[in-house]
């Protein structure tokens, strides 16, 4: 966790040395990939609006639940710092770009990914409520069973469901033991969770809520 912490303190403060457009609108027609000092890309989303502004934080909260449960190989560092806008800089999300990454469609689907991966992405999808998971949104680093995901602006905002068919393939089925015992690891160190200092507590609550739901259950369910 320490050296998470110091490449996020990095993405919040090392200044950018070039700006680039980021191919794909998607649902954020004014992201962009900054190279920062060092070299390292990031994908951009300026909050230059209050539904982008909310975006931005949804991506953040992604990469913390993803630490949080022990599945941090799957969402890129993402934080909140100042990046160029429509109109001048705004607080944004910076997002570290995968290498070699090959985005799911066309490419392969769902059921081709590791059954191990495959669950950590369905608790995950629960637990963020996702619903804008499709095969747009992740893919591999240059092939499978490396599954990663991108573009989490669409989560934790809606009622407690996922479109993910990471999810759908494996509903009401017996979680496994090692994964469920990340989730129960996650609700017992709740009162802690970094997701607090960025969603509303409401929010957090409710992502609290799913994952004591499927400790209790040990199904994967919804409530």
């Amino acid at each position: 966790m320490e050296s998470q912490g110091a490449l996020e303190a990095y993405l919040k403060a090392a200044p950018v040395q070039y700006t680039r457009p980021l191919p794909g609108g998607g649902g954020h027609q004014e992201k962009k990939i900054l190279v920062l000092e060092g070299g390292v890309a990031v994908a951009a989303k300026p909050g230059h609006d209050p539904n982008y502004a909310q975006q931005a934080k949804c991506e953040v909260v992604a990469h913390r639940l993803a630490v949080e449960l022990g599945m941090s190989k799957l969402v890129p560092t993402t934080v909140l710092r100042q990046v160029p806008g429509p109109n001048g800089e705004v607080e944004g999300s910076a997002q570290v770009l995968w290498p070699q990454f090959v985005v799911a469609v066309g490419n392969f689907t769902a059921t081709d990914c590791a059954d191990e991966v495959g669950w950590e992405i369905a608790i995950f999808d629960a637990l963020a409520a996702n619903t804008d998971r499709n095969d747009t949104n992740w893919g591999a680093i240059t092939a499978l069973p490396d599954a990663v995901l991108i573009d989490h602006g669409h989560c934790f905002t809606k009622g407690p469901n996922t479109t993910s068919a990471f999810f759908q393939h494996r509903h009401d089925q017996q979680i496994p033991a090692a994964l469920l015992n990340r989730v129960e690891a996650f609700v017992n160190n709740a009162e802690n969770t970094r997701l607090r200092e960025v969603l509303d507590e409401p929010v957090v609550d409710q992502v609290i809520e799913r994952a004591r739901h499927l400790v209790q259950d040990g199904k994967l369910t919804l409530p």
